[in-house]
């Protein structure tokens, strides 16, 4: 069955419900907002209001959804919806979907559902987080903004964690093949021509060729601009002095004689540029003190103590062999569940469970592992420590047939349903 929301065929619809399912979870819940709304309908009858926002536009059993509550619940929409309830038709259609949830709220009410243990349990859980949530947001915006001064001590501190890479500016000619590098080279070195003037001639770089071959600055991870990442070029340019001609290198892109024109050594950062990165840094160290601090006066203000002996007890207490089971079952895969039926065994080898957890590794070795050799090993350790348990008879079962298609007719231990069921729906073939 599809559930509800995505029955009405609508992202505005979904939001709709979503925001009932919120609502429906309030701090006071869902029986009180049933009471308080029996009683406004009771005035209401008694006395008519001239209120618009009291306007009846529907009854539902023995509430109704009024004007007000109509213009509220729109008020609560996320912003990208509201545009979307404008037209006649569209207003129409929320009210249908606000009856629609209003049904639905007053028959789970009607069947008891709010008093179900579970569910009283799940509305106090959303009730005690809405007010952690509310309240800390509100106390955690007093947290102070870090200072400039503080700003400033901390960039004055910390200047090696701002430091700019050294960088060289380089210039090149960029040409297609060998032949036409050698003539380059020939003009560059023999004739002295100008390296710019040469861009302009040879060089196949639109970008550069016609500003002297100027790539810019480039830092060693050997990204330049107009070319993409060369880390030959890089290393050979920052093994080179200022001034000096170095190619022709060979790349993907063809072949290049480079220049260095300028060094960049290393430097820090100025303040202006890296304040936000810090004023962020600083800001998350203050709110986690300023947290701690806040917590410590709340701890004091309402006397918090706690019984040394009794936690003790509680935090070195061992867990019993029939909750070690059942988390056996729960583990992620086979090898998790498999080592935690062995704990069981392990810690409780002359509990009831000892020769259930045990049957549980054969099984899940034969059944999910198909590794027969290993649950061999695990069934006839069963037999052999615990005789006389009734899983015995199983596990002899398990070691004459589970390399064959027969279906086991036994109950899986620990109330995990029948065998065939799970060797039906785990076995994977060989």
């Amino acid at each position: 069955m599809r559930a509800f929301a995505f029955a009405t065929g609508s992202a505005l619809v979904a939001a709709l419900l979503a925001g009932f399912l919120a609502i429906t979870l309030d701090v006071h819940g869902a029986a009180a907002a049933s009471s308080a709304k029996k009683k406004s309908n009771s005035a209401t009858k008694a006395k008519p209001s001239a209120d618009p926002r009291d306007v009846v536009l529907a009854r539902v059993g023995s509430t109704t959804i009024t004007r007000g509550d109509f213009d509220d619940r729109l008020e609560q929409l996320p912003a990208q919806f509201k545009g979307q309830v404008s037209s006649p038709d569209q207003k129409r259609a929320f009210l249908d979907r606000m009856i629609e949830e209003r049904v639905w709220l007053e028959t789970s009410i009607q069947n008891g559902v709010e008093k179900r243990p579970e569910v009283q349990a799940q509305l106090e859980n959303t009730r005690r987080d809405l007010l952690i949530r509310t309240y800390l947001s509100e106390a955690m915006a007093k947290a102070p903004a870090p200072s400039d001064s503080a700003i400033q001590a901390y960039y004055d501190g910390h200047l090696g964690e701002f430091m700019a890479e050294e960088q060289v500016k380089v210039r090149h000619i960029q040409v297609k093949d060998e032949k036409t590098a050698k003539q380059v080279q020939k003009e560059l070195v023999k004739s002295g021509a100008d390296f710019a003037a040469l861009a302009k001639k040879y060089s196949v770089d639109a970008v550069t060729k016609d500003k002297g071959g100027d790539l810019g600055a480039v830092q060693k991870t050997g990204f330049f601009g107009s070319l993409g990442r060369q880390q030959a070029l890089a290393d050979t340019a920052f093994a080179s002095p200022v001034g000096v001609v170095k190619g022709p290198i060979q790349t993907g892109l063809g072949w290049h004689f480079i220049e260095v024109t300028e060094r960049i050594p290393a430097k820090a950062r100025p303040l202006e540029e890296v304040t936000p990165l810090i004023s962020r840094q600083m800001a998350q160290e203050g709110q986690q003190a300023f947290y701690q601090q806040s917590l410590a006066g709340a701890k004091a203000a309402l006397h918090v103590s706690t019984d040394a002996a009794a936690v003790d007890s509680l935090v070195n207490a061992q867990k019993s062999a029939v909750d070690l089971f059942r988390e056996a079952g729960e583990q992620p895969g086979p090898d998790d569940r498999i080592r935690a039926y062995r704990r069981v065994v392990e810690l409780y080898p002359q509990d009831q469970y000892a020769p259930q957890a045990l049957f549980m590794v054969g099984f899940v070795e034969s059944e999910e592992k198909q590794d027969y050799d290993q649950a061999d090993v695990a069934f006839r350790e069963l037999i052999a420590r615990y005789p006389n348990s009734e899983l015995a008879a199983s596990a002899q079962w398990m070691i004459d047939n589970m390399r064959s298609d027969k279906t086991p007719e036994f109950e899986l231990p620990g109330d995990l349903g029948p065998a065939s069921a799970k060797a039906g729906t785990e076995k994977k073939t060989p």
